[in-house]
Protein backbone atom coordinates (compact mmCIF):
# COMPACT_ATOMS: atom_id res chain seq x y z
CA UNK A 1 0.00 0.00 0.00
CA UNK A 2 1.71 3.29 -0.85
CA UNK A 3 1.46 6.69 1.08
CA UNK A 4 -1.98 8.14 2.31
CA UNK A 5 -2.72 11.52 0.77
CA UNK A 6 -2.92 14.19 3.69
CA UNK A 7 -6.36 14.71 3.00
CA UNK A 8 -6.97 10.65 3.66
CA UNK A 9 -5.69 11.12 7.36
CA UNK A 10 -8.49 13.98 7.81
CA UNK A 11 -11.72 12.79 9.41
CA UNK A 12 -14.48 14.58 10.52
CA UNK A 13 -16.96 13.29 13.00
CA UNK A 14 -20.47 14.16 13.65
CA UNK A 15 -22.88 13.86 16.03
CA UNK A 16 -24.60 15.46 18.20
CA UNK A 17 -23.31 12.89 21.71
CA UNK A 18 -20.58 15.13 22.89
CA UNK A 19 -19.74 11.19 24.61
CA UNK A 20 -19.67 9.25 21.52
CA UNK A 21 -18.17 12.19 19.56
CA UNK A 22 -15.57 12.16 21.92
CA UNK A 23 -14.57 8.74 22.51
CA UNK A 24 -14.37 8.41 18.34
CA UNK A 25 -12.67 11.42 17.67
CA UNK A 26 -9.62 10.30 20.52
CA UNK A 27 -9.63 6.86 18.78
CA UNK A 28 -9.18 7.98 15.37
CA UNK A 29 -6.23 10.58 16.91
CA UNK A 30 -4.73 7.50 18.95
CA UNK A 31 -4.65 5.70 15.51
CA UNK A 32 -2.62 9.04 14.10
CA UNK A 33 -5.92 10.70 11.94
CA UNK A 34 -6.68 14.33 12.04
CA UNK A 35 -9.61 14.91 13.61
CA UNK A 36 -12.49 17.85 13.71
CA UNK A 37 -14.93 17.57 15.81
CA UNK A 38 -18.85 19.11 14.53
CA UNK A 39 -22.01 18.91 17.34
CA UNK A 40 -24.52 19.44 14.47
CA UNK A 41 -24.95 19.02 10.75
CA UNK A 42 -24.65 23.26 10.50
CA UNK A 43 -21.16 23.09 12.19
CA UNK A 44 -20.07 19.90 9.98
CA UNK A 45 -20.95 22.24 7.04
CA UNK A 46 -19.02 25.20 8.06
CA UNK A 47 -15.90 22.92 8.97
CA UNK A 48 -15.52 21.52 5.10
CA UNK A 49 -15.74 25.07 3.62
CA UNK A 50 -12.50 25.18 4.78
CA UNK A 51 -11.02 21.97 5.68
CA UNK A 52 -11.40 19.01 3.27
CA UNK A 53 -11.35 15.86 5.17
CA UNK A 54 -10.76 12.53 3.38
CA UNK A 55 -13.62 10.83 5.09
CA UNK A 56 -16.96 12.05 7.22
CA UNK A 57 -18.40 9.87 10.00
CA UNK A 58 -21.69 11.38 11.12
CA UNK A 59 -25.20 10.43 13.06
CA UNK A 60 -28.02 9.88 10.97
CA UNK A 61 -30.38 10.46 13.54
CA UNK A 62 -29.78 14.25 15.08
CA UNK A 63 -31.42 16.80 15.84
CA UNK A 64 -31.91 20.36 13.15
CA UNK A 65 -30.26 19.50 10.31
CA UNK A 66 -29.79 15.70 10.17
CA UNK A 67 -27.11 13.25 8.89
CA UNK A 68 -29.33 12.47 5.60
CA UNK A 69 -29.10 16.43 4.90
CA UNK A 70 -25.05 16.95 6.03
CA UNK A 71 -24.73 14.35 3.22
CA UNK A 72 -25.88 15.92 0.51
CA UNK A 73 -24.37 17.61 -2.29
CA UNK A 74 -21.87 20.17 -0.64
CA UNK A 75 -19.96 17.21 0.70
CA UNK A 76 -19.62 15.02 -2.23
CA UNK A 77 -18.90 17.18 -4.90
CA UNK A 78 -15.70 17.97 -2.85
CA UNK A 79 -14.32 14.72 -3.41
CA UNK A 80 -15.10 13.28 0.30
CA UNK A 81 -15.97 9.61 1.06
CA UNK A 82 -18.59 8.93 3.02
CA UNK A 83 -19.50 6.53 5.42
CA UNK A 84 -21.93 5.38 7.75
CA UNK A 85 -23.51 2.77 10.17
CA UNK A 86 -27.03 2.08 8.89
CA UNK A 87 -29.44 -0.21 10.98
CA UNK A 88 -32.34 -1.18 9.87
CA UNK A 89 -34.94 1.50 8.59
CA UNK A 90 -31.86 4.02 8.16
CA UNK A 91 -29.84 1.54 6.33
CA UNK A 92 -32.03 2.33 2.84
CA UNK A 93 -31.74 5.97 3.38
CA UNK A 94 -28.18 6.06 3.86
CA UNK A 95 -27.31 4.58 0.66
CA UNK A 96 -29.77 6.71 -1.17
CA UNK A 97 -27.77 9.55 0.43
CA UNK A 98 -24.49 8.68 -0.47
CA UNK A 99 -23.35 5.97 2.05
CA UNK A 100 -21.61 3.18 -0.10
CA UNK A 101 -22.68 -0.54 0.31
CA UNK A 102 -19.30 -2.58 1.30
CA UNK A 103 -19.47 -6.49 1.67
Amino acid sequence: MGPIENKERKILVVDDDETSRGLVGRALEFEGYQVKLAESGMTALKIIEDWTPGLILLDVNMPGLNGYETLAPSARARGVRLGGLCVGKFEDRGYRAGSRRRG
